[in-house]
């Protein structure tokens, strides 16, 4: 009998032990659910944050809006698998890497004639083609560094496997770019001809780290001898933003501005435009600043300045209007930005029935015609 009873007061004490496990496993799995949702509520997914001047414009861009009369039209122009879409000098025609073909393509805008303009193996290695502003040569961005192609006699020259992130001047006449080479624990901003002879170090960056490989940001001066230049090291809070002249090396600092992620130019303009990322959601902003770095201002425009172009003739800023910034879905919208008055207004609508994720914008030489690159079919559309 004695036996019988410690077994049922084992069973109870057991009992007890359980039920209390499943209270403090539910207790915590509650706290940390509800951590979980603080967390996720502390940080907004980044993609579902749209631009407020989107927002502003969404009722507007519809279908039904009351000025979709004035809306210009879009329309596919090209039907290929198409990168780095880039327009000739006079204007003429349209050349660009055919994903399907691995080949330059070369395409009229008057006749709506195509040929193959060059073809070679290593094009199936290319990412990107750069061209240079005279259109005479293009440096190929492929999976084994770049390589510099001659239009005139179809020559393909290999640059060192150390150089990244080449930038022309406006006259073609230099480049930029960052020379990093882990090995020998070299990291420089260095300009350089097309070729890479003549080549000036101008910045030792350090520390020589993969984290500083991806800090410099920098843009060619409308004189060709100055560049500005942003660089964000591990050890310093915000970018340093500077003017370095190419001829004496003479660095000009100016202020300590944030995160800076992108530089153009408007050089009939005299001014300045730049992508400072927001520290709480990390959004890019467009602003502008006149060449010396005064009357700064934000745009309003949330955006990255790889999704813009500024007009050859008027100090007009075209750009995509992004549903999602960062969404690689995003159903975007072209709007005009005048630099000099700060006034924006819409060029494209909404369209629901058919998404265009707006990238590499190009102008016609009358600044007429607005061409993009769609990053949904990498088809190359028309507005006009």
């Amino acid at each position: 009998m004695m036996r019988k009873s410690k077994v049922i007061i084992l069973a109870l004490i057991l009992l007890v032990l359980v039920a209390a496990a499943v209270f403090v496993v539910a207790f915590v799995t509650k706290e940390d659910q509800q951590l979980s949702e603080s967390i996720i509520k502390k940080e907004p997914d980044q993609t579902e944050l749209p631009s407020q001047l989107y927002n502003d414009f969404a009722k507007l861009l519809t279908d039904d809006g009351e000025k979709q009369n004035d809306f210009k039209e879009i329309s596919l122009l090209i039907d290929d698998n198409i990168i780095s879409p880039h327009v000739s000098t006079d204007g003429g025609s349209i050349y660009y890497l055919s994903d399907d073909l691995d080949a330059i393509m070369k395409r009229s805008l008057k006749s709506d004639k195509q040929e193959v303009y060059f073809s070679d193996d290593l094009l199936q290695d290319t990412e990107e083609l750069i061209w240079s502003p005279e259109n005479d040569e293009a440096y190929l961005n492929t999976t084994k560094g770049f390589y510099l192609y001659k239009v005139t006699d179809n020559s393909v020259f290999e640059l060192s496997k150390n150089i990244k992130d080449i930038s022309y001047s406006l006259n073609g006449g230099r480049i930029a770019y960052q020379y990093i080479n882990y090995i020998s624990d070299e990291n420089y901003f260095s300009v350089s001809n097309p070729d890479g002879s003549n080549y000036v170090n101008l910045i030792d960056i350090q520390p020589v780290d993969e984290e500083a490989s991806d800090g410099i940001v920098f843009g060619w001066f409308p004189d060709n001898q100055t560049v500005y230049y942003a660089y964000e090291s591990s050890d310093v809070s915000g970018s340093e933003f500077e003017k370095v002249n190419v001829r004496n090396k003479e660095v000009s600092k100016m202020d300590d501005w944030g995160d800076i992620g992108e530089i153009l130019f408007a050089p009939s303009f005299g001014k300045v435009l730049y992508v400072i990322f927001d520290n709480e959601n990390f959004i890019p902003q467009i602003w502008i600043m006149d060449e010396d770095g005064s009357n700064r201002r934000y745009t309003g425009i949330d955006n990255f300045l790889s999704k813009c172009i500024v007009q050859h003739k008027k100090p007009i800023l075209v750009c995509a209007l992004s549903e999602k910034v960062f969404g690689v879905d995003s159903n975007d919208v072209i709007v005009k930005y005048n630099i000099e008055t700060s006034g924006i207004e819409p060029v494209t609508r909404l369209d629901n029935a058919k998404v265009y994720n707006i990238n590499n914008i190009l102008l016609s030489q009358d600044d007429q015609k607005i061409y993009f690159l769609n990053n949904i079919d990498q088809k190359l559309y028309v507005v006009e």
